[in-house]
């Protein structure tokens, strides 16, 4: 990637044109230190420009102290940023414990000055692929850590503030829109994963982190954020269904061979062998070679990532180009934009989520952060939709029956949610031990919480 094509179309506001250009193999290489700031309207020439009308420029150039009052959940932070950067570490030089540490006071500091967010898993690592790709030096400057802070705090409340409410309802109507996205790319294939889960609670923490939980190389996801970011919030859905669909041929195979629908959850929940360029060999099978270290791959972020091989004990598929799962999502994007009547944005999602807010967003960081304490804001109807079930809609008919419907929806997800955290712990403990996981087991698990909050929900209980 020339960074050169990037800057310019920085500097010359040309959103298209870093569209174009996320599209890319590498994506946009090191120019997304310049490109990002920007995406997120983050100038940083901000604290330069301030401190040359005042004498006291390092008190402008850093971020502002943060309050003196701990944030109702610095101790599970404490907890999740402890096993903190173990799919990437090997990138750069600065000692584990450092980035650690850095990581829990970036989060500590926008937390304690954005009250009204809550902590939610995964947050950690939003922020940690913003860290690594901003501020990874071991001594970063001050211009540096300014830049990060603001770009943390602006990633927090018009990325990602619909997950940092008091409530998971955005995430059931995220759910949502994702399955009637599937339902008009390729109405049979939805039908055959609803069996499964009726919502596609699989997709989870990839709405939620913007992939940042699952894609195990910073390359790939600094990749990914470039495609993202250059869009409007809502992108991450089309991403997440063209991800799904991709896969199609995949389950329709191990369903005909297999009749395994564990196994059809655990392969929706996991990613394909990624690359980033044609030109690389295919993924080896998974083994016990430690990572490489920086002098076998380069610190270089423009350098081509090596392929991600999933550590399942299920046979891997073949490699997915991320440009070409890029484009695809495009393309569903321009055939199902969030108007289409289908997808029920409006109705679904208040004018105060992000992924229907104007991009660039239109109101101030104050307004955006008191929006996640209005529910309403958010979350307009989780009504069913009109082809659910028919047991399932006569049940949900009277309010009571509603109200029933969408708490158990919301035990489903958080049971989902809380599985996930568990495994993703006992991963972290590890330090990426992946290969002892049992992945078939644990689908199971997934797919009987899923089945039996179905079961509650045709019940009425």
């Amino acid at each position: 990637m020339d960074t050169n094509e990037v800057e310019e179309a920085v500097s010359a506001g040309d959103i298209q044109k870093l569209r174009e250009l996320s599209l890319r193999p590498g994506g946009f290489g090191d120019a997304r230190r310049v490109a990002w700031p920007y995406l997120l309207q983050v100038d940083p020439s901000e604290p330069i420009a301030s401190s040359s009308s005042s004498s006291s420029s390092s008190s402008l150039i850093t971020p502002p102290p943060p309050l003196d009052d701990p944030h109702k959940d610095e101790c599970q932070i404490k907890l999740d940023t402890d096993r903190s950067f173990v799919l990437y570490p090997t990138l750069h030089d600065t000692p584990k414990d450092r980035l650690k540490t850095r990581l829990n006071a970036l989060i500590t500091r926008v937390l304690r000055r954005r009250r009204a967010l809550s902590y939610v898993q995964g947050y950690h690592d939003v922020l940690s692929v913003l860290q690594l790709t901003l501020c990874p030096g071991e001594e970063p400057t001050e211009e540096a850590q300014w830049v990060l802070q603001r770009c943390a705090e602006r990633i927090s409340l018009f990325r990602f503030r619909d997950a940092m409410g008091p409530g998971l309802e955005p995430l059931l109507g995220l759910l949502r829109i994702l399955r009637r996205l599937l339902r008009l790319a390729d109405p049979p294939y939805a039908r055959l994963i609803e069996k499964t889960t009726p919502l596609p609670y699989y997709a989870l923490s990839n709405l939620l982190t913007l992939f940042a939980h699952d894609v195990p190389t910073l390359p790939l996801i600094q990749h990914i954020w470039d495609f993202l970011l250059a869009w409007e919030p809502v992108m991450t859905v089309y991403l997440a269904a063209a991800l799904i669909l991709e896969r199609k041929e995949e389950v329709l195979r191990r369903v005909e061979e297999e009749g395994d629908e564990g196994a059809m959850y655990v392969l929706l929940s996991g990613l394909p062998p990624l690359i980033d360029s044609p030109t690389l060999p295919p993924p080896s099978e998974p083994s016990d070679t430690p990572p490489p270290t920086p002098s076998d791959t380069g610190s270089n972020s423009n350098s081509e990532p090596p392929p991600y091989t999933p550590s399942s004990s299920s046979s891997p598929g073949p490699p997915v180009l991320l440009p070409s799962l890029l484009r695809a999502a495009q393309d569903l994007y321009a055939r199902f934009p969030p108007e289409h009547e289908a997808l029920k944005l409006g109705q679904t999602l208040g004018e105060g989520s992000v992924h229907r807010a104007p991009w660039p967003p239109d109101i101030s960081e104050e307004e955006a952060e008191s929006l996640v304490l209005r529910p309403g804001a958010l979350v307009l109807s989780l009504d069913a939709d009109d082809d659910e079930p028919s047991d399932l809609s006569e049940l949900k008919g009277t309010a009571a029956a509603r109200a029933r419907s969408r708490n158990q929806e919301m035990r489903t997800l958080m049971a989902v949610l809380v599985v996930g955290a568990g495994v993703m712990i006992a991963i972290y403990g590890a330090e990426g031990g992946l290969r002892g996981v049992d992945w078939r087991g644990l689908a199971s698990v997934g797919v009987g919480i899923v089945r039996e909050g179905a079961g509650r929900m045709a019940r009425g209980g």
